[in-house]
């Protein structure tokens, strides 16, 4: 080879060229001199080539959600057996009280009516069952929430619970502030 860079000699076919990195006759690439390849003693022996990591194959996500998935990440039966939850919850805290209520009182009423104490007696059954329905219906809100928490309905009946109880505290409080102010105003009354 020449030491000028602009010439160089095809090692293939050994014809002349002064242009280009290939060679004009057949195409051979040009040969870079020895001059700028690195000498073997400039290279450290005790590094070794990185190796490139394999390239592996990504799952592409899917865009449309499964067929019994829906896109709140629960299934139909998830959602079925919290609705179901939910409903017997609303059933406890609501219908049921109407039903053993009235239970109660009427037959708390015909046993004084009757005289009988046996009657009275029963009618505390009904009484029990009005007092614990309540207490059902928040636990099977709760338990719906913890087990199905991205549940629409289970987290409407939850904030549902927690309106009807600040506006009980809200109501007991106006109560006593309520009485407060009439025994007040009864004792100012007959104190002349």
């Amino acid at each position: 080879m020449s030491e000028n860079n602009s010439e160089w000699k095809c090692p293939k076919c050994g014809a002349l060229n002064s242009y280009g990195n290939f060679c004009g006759e057949c195409g051979e690439p040009k040969v870079i001199a020895a001059s700028f390849a690195p000498k073997p003693a400039d290279v450290p022996a005790s590094t070794p080539a990185p190796v490139p990591a394999p390239v592996q194959a990504q799952e592409e996500p899917s865009k449309a959600p499964q067929s019994n998935t829906s896109a709140k990440g629960e299934t139909r039966e998830e959602k079925k057996a919290a609705e179901k939850m939910c409903i017997i919850s609303l059933v406890c805290m609501y219908a049921s009280p109407v039903v053993f209520g009235t239970m109660f009182y009427g037959l708390e009423s015909l046993g004084e009516s009757l005289g009988s104490d046996i009657i009275s007696y029963l009618a505390l059954i009904p009484g029990l069952i009005y007092c614990l329905s309540g207490i059902a219906a928040i636990v099977l809100m709760i338990v719906a929430r913890v087990k199905y928490p991205k549940n629409t309905f289970a987290k409407v009946v939850m904030w549902i619970y927690i309106g009807q109880a600040i506006l009980s505290v809200v109501a007991t409080i106006l109560t006593i502030i309520f009485c407060a102010a009439s025994f007040s105003y009864c004792v100012n009354e007959f104190n002349w």
